[in-house]
């Protein structure tokens, strides 16, 4: 299941989303995800990898991540190699001011457009795996 929170700034009125968790169509974006890591998309590196190395599985899990500079987030897939005796290797984001993303599990995120921090005001669950949308 994932969790999706609505947020209204209280500030400026914009509402957004964000969508944590796994749904019903794990399987399927996992399958995707690994055919985009071994095509490439997520770099070198992680291609030879995929493809040279023992592991198990791509988590397709969606995550927040949070800029410890800036504030900026995203909510994207959590990328991450998971090998057979257990180590798991996680994509590093590199926000656009250059300092490495960390995933949150906190409900306060700011909004996109005033950088007011706010609380959610509405949680639902659901078996969709749908990225960030903008309200």
């Amino acid at each position: 299941m994932s969790m999706i929170r609505t947020y209204k700034c209280k500030e400026c009125g914009t509402g957004y989303s964000t969508v944590t968790g796994i749904g019903a169509r794990h399987s399927e974006i996992q399958n995707r995800m690994l055919a985009d890591v071994r095509d490439g998309k997520y770099g070198e590196e992680w291609q030879k990898k995929s493809l040279e190395e023992d592991f198990s599985y791509v988590d397709a899990s969606q995550g927040v991540y949070v800029c410890p500079n800036c504030k900026r987030w995203v909510n994207e897939y959590d990328v991450s190699l998971l090998y057979e005796d257990g180590r798991r290797e996680s994509l590093v984001r590199t926000c656009e001011c250059g300092a490495q993303m960390q995933r949150t599990d906190s409900i306060y995120l700011e909004c996109p457009d005033c950088k007011t921090k706010n609380d959610y005001t509405d949680r639902r669950m659901t078996d969709d795996m749908k990225p960030y949308f903008k309200l």
